[in-house]
């Protein structure tokens, strides 16, 4: 529940869950959240959510609804959260359900993590929680990290590294 506490500054997951009890579509988020976040991967978050054997969708919506619920405390306690946060929040908690969920490849993952963005600003669009400069620049630095993801996909090489890959040269 690393993921939750970092988005709220460190505050637990408790607080979050008190606050869940008023709203019960709060609470099911929150839970399918904290379901997925231990270990199925999506599984059983996409078959709550009628995505079928959809584990990507599943993750995404589980990802992309939480980190909403969570900026919607924010906002409700006066307090902003920059595009690069939200941005990591929806990385860190696809990675670890897609990880839980033994899938590794990199498709996957931009997948979901393009997916989480658009479910989050498809909630926000309903009660416009999130200001629009914000999810703007989370649009772009989710463009970014995409590009990086595919480069060093194609390179052959990890996200993280920074030095471009050798590229063989092959005869004809």
């Amino acid at each position: 529940m690393g993921l939750l506490q970092n988005m709220q500054g460190g505050q637990g997951a408790p607080q979050a869950g008190q606050q869940a009890g008023d709203d019960p579509m709060q609470k099911a988020l929150m839970e399918m959240l904290g379901a997925t976040l231990m270990g199925d991967g999506g599984e059983a978050v996409a078959s709550r959510i009628g995505a079928g054997e959809d584990k990507i969708q599943g993750v995404a919506e589980a990802v992309g609804s939480g980190i909403y619920t969570i900026l919607k405390q924010a906002r409700d306690a006066g307090r902003s959260v920059p595009a690069k946060n939200i941005v990591k929040a929806l990385y860190e908690g696809c990675r670890e359900m897609l990880t839980a969920g033994k899938i590794d490849d990199a498709d996957s993952k931009i997948d979901a993590l393009a997916r989480a963005l658009q479910h989050l600003v498809q909630m926000d669009q309903q009660a416009d929680v999130i200001d629009d400069q914000i999810l703007a620049e989370a649009g772009q630095l989710l463009q970014q990290i995409v590009a990086k993801m595919e480069e060093a996909e194609a390179g052959g090489q990890a996200p993280a590294t920074q030095q471009p890959a050798p590229q063989p040269q092959e005869a004809a």
